[in-house]
């Protein structure tokens, strides 16, 4: 019999983050606490990361237009 993939919540998913950055603790250790593998919490840290990337590029742009009047 095939296992059900495990979905987590966004707000699960954004403490787990935030725990890996502040924690202290290793990644791998935060993954196992959480009962979660460690690539799949590697790919929430680089998905947050790389939504912050483009936010702040495209709040650039945005403020850009701004000034300018548009």
């Amino acid at each position: 019999m095939a296992d059900r993939k495990q979905t987590f919540t966004p707000e699960f998913r954004a403490e787990a983050v935030r725990l890996a950055q502040t924690s202290g603790r290793s990644r791998r250790e935060v993954a196992a606490d959480l009962g979660v593998g460690l690539s799949t919490l590697r790919n929430w840290i680089d998905g947050r990361r790389e939504r912050e990337m483009e936010l702040t590029r495209f709040g650039g742009a945005v403020e850009r237009l701004r000034i300018r009047g548009w």
